[in-house]
């Protein structure tokens, strides 16, 4: 059975704990491979590939900004919970949560599914709230097959319970990405101030079946129940990588490591002459 997964999240510390974050925080991004993108008084970015991390300061607190796939990246790695239990070490609040699950069917026929619901008389529900017909926005995307698929958004930004229904093949597919070879329909569960925690980010489930069960889908059985703030859990704390792994991990996942790998790959001497380079690069710091 697929499993949800968290696929964005947002968190704020208090200004004044986040000196004893950043250096933690830092830490762990490099060892699941991130590099610093930009850094000023304000704001700080991370960035593995497509995935970010950043952090922004408003007013009195440092909002910290995982996107879906820096967070899958620290999934793969062994990482997610050391990323997260370093926010966990000091007051903090998670604001935003995305609880994600993709199932491989058609889109088409969920997606009618859900606006016949929407309309019929019981109406469509996130868990006991109705959400009406008029909070509906569908948007249709015509297939090489005559069909219309596309994504419905459930509710406005602003809500603080607003489910997505999408078609993740065909968003894949127009951003020119590889056919999974299998219709993936993803259910979205955007979260704003309920009540989400550190634990509904390592582990979604609860959280989400709590508001897409049953009129999204029919929940699965034995899923836990889900009550706001909850505590009594624990996250493993990262052990961090020695500065050969964290190098090599760095080294392996960069994108312009490959390219400029690619570009000396290219003309006779050239892998020499950038192992050169780095050489006297290496040396130039040293000196400084």
């Amino acid at each position: 059975m697929a499993e949800v997964f968290c696929d964005d999240l947002r968190v704020t510390v208090p200004l004044d704990y986040w000196p004893d974050v950043a250096g933690p925080l830092a830490a762990v991004l490099a060892d699941s491979g991130m590099a610093p993108e930009f850094q000023d008084d304000k704001r700080q970015q991370w960035r593995v590939q497509g995935g970010t991390v950043r952090a922004e300061t408003y007013r009195l607190v440092r909002a910290v900004s995982a996107s879906g796939q820096a967070l899958a990246r620290m999934r793969a790695v062994g990482l997610l919970g050391g990323f997260l239990s370093t926010l966990g070490a000091v007051p903090c609040k998670v604001t935003g949560l995305h609880a994600t699950l993709d199932r491989e069917e058609p889109t088409p026929e969920v997606l009618e599914r859900l606006m016949a619901k929407a309309a019929s008389p019981e109406g469509l529900r996130a868990g006991r709230k109705r959400i009406p017909l008029g909070d509906l926005q569908r948007y249709l995307v015509r297939l090489p097959d005559g069909t219309d698929t596309g994504s419905i958004y459930c509710g406005p930004k602003t809500n603080e319970i607003r489910p997505v229904v999408y078609d993740k093949r065909e968003e894949r597919m127009a951003k020119g990405l590889p056919d999974p070879g299998v219709d993936i329909t993803r259910y979205e569960l955007r979260l704003r101030d309920v009540g989400a925690t550190l634990r509904d980010a390592f582990d979604p489930t609860a959280i989400f079946w709590k508001y897409m069960a049953p009129d999204f889908l029919p929940a699965p059985e034995n899923v836990p129940d889900w009550v706001p703030h909850g505590e009594g859990y624990a996250l493993d704390k990262p052990v961090p990588l020695s500065p050969a792994e964290r190098l090599s991990r760095r080294f392996s996942d960069s994108l312009d490591v490959a390219d400029m790998v690619r570009l000396a790959s290219s003309f006779p001497g050239g892998v020499d002459y950038l192992c050169d380079l780095v050489r006297r690069r290496a040396s130039s710091t040293v000196l400084q």
